[in-house]
């Protein structure tokens, strides 16, 4: 799932869902556990007494879910299968 929101200036998110805003001043992240990640967000924000403008949560399109499978690791290595050493069994 995909999470998005605007967070005031300077307020620091929680460990795992916060990061750089892009261009329009949103942070996106993706997260495994919706409830429990959102949950968790909501209670930093209320315990902060921050607004997370814009908070959104979306499933990822099929476009999203292609282009992971298909784009190279963010460090610009192919991934390359493993060679050698072990037996193979059918």
């Amino acid at each position: 799932m995909q999470v998005r929101y605007r967070p005031p200036a300077g307020a620091t998110p929680p460990a795992g869902l916060g990061g750089p805003p892009g261009p329009d001043g949103f942070v996106q992240v993706y997260v495994e556990d919706a409830v429990a990640d959102v949950h968790r967000l909501l209670h930093w924000a209320v315990t902060e007494g921050v607004e997370l403008d814009g908070l959104e949560v979306t499933r990822p399109s099929l476009e999203d879910v292609y282009l992971s499978l298909t784009s190279p690791p963010p460090d610009g290595h192919a991934a390359t299968p493993a060679t050698g050493g072990g037996t193979e069994s059918s």
